[in-house]
């Protein structure tokens, strides 16, 4: 069946377990459609390997596969000296790496005592009361309690021990910088030839149709990619509309 008229794929992420030829060779024959390359991990030389292997393949098996370059977004990940245990129904202190310097718990807060600290300068300007913050993969659920110019206050709704450098989602924050990297700071040197062996390119923590446009843009020169929204966290919901235009 032709991959253009199929209207369900079946993408394939790949990793060292699945790099040698021969496996790949048996997951085309096996029926998948696009495989998925996530460019969080791994050296871009190891990618650039992994895509020529399955563009070979596709043309000596006569089956067209699509590859799908995952780019990494904005991260934002907790900042803590040792670990913070927080129980259900206490109150933590919240700030960032910006006003690490200018805020002291101790002093500014009465509670003292415990406080995280975020990654991201300023993000906490960009947090309202009533925000839920999922830490670790919702392992633990805060809520914004109060705010103030350096901190905010939080009532810890899930629990747990908050380790340094764990990931942080904030589902109604608008301010997360979506730029898509151009594909020269991707492959030096080598951005026109993979541009003309990709076919899928995701934009991830898109806030508007801008975002979207911006990947586009940056892939231009071929006419043969397309661009995949993924949507992350809620803020580009309302814009849904104008985003989908875009893909």
């Amino acid at each position: 069946m032709n991959m253009q008229s199929k209207r369900t794929k079946i993408v394939a992420t790949l990793g060292p377990a699945s790099e040698s030829r021969e496996i790949l060779k048996k997951i085309i024959e096996a029926g998948v459609n696009v495989v998925r390359l996530n460019f969080s991990h791994g050296e871009h030389s190891w990618h650039g390997k992994i895509i020529d292997i399955v563009r070979e393949l596709s043309a000596e098996l006569g089956i067209p596969v699509g590859i799908m370059a995952d780019l990494q977004g904005p991260r934002i990940r907790t900042l803590v000296d040792k670990d913070v245990e927080l129980k259900a129904g206490e109150a933590v202190i919240i700030s960032d790496v910006y006003y690490n310097s200018k805020f002291q718990p101790a002093a500014d807060h009465p509670q003292g005592g415990k406080i995280i600290f975020f990654d991201y300068p300023k993000i906490i300007n960009d947090i309202e009361v009533g925000n839920e913050i999922l830490i670790e993969d919702g392992l633990k659920k805060l809520k914004v309690t109060k705010k103030e110019k350096e901190f905010l206050e939080a009532e810890v709704l899930n629990g747990g021990v908050i380790k340094n450098h764990k990931g942080i989602n904030m589902m109604w924050v608008k301010k997360i910088d979506g730029k898509v990297r151009e594909w020269d700071e991707l492959w030096p040197g080598e951005a026109e030839a993979r541009r003309q062996i990709l076919s899928r390119a995701p934009t991830v923590f898109p806030q508007t149709s801008k975002n979207v446009a911006f990947g586009k843009r940056s892939l231009r020169k071929s006419n043969y990619i397309s661009v995949l929204t993924a949507i992350n966290h809620l803020a580009p919901i309302k814009q849904k509309v104008n985003t989908i235009r875009w893909r």
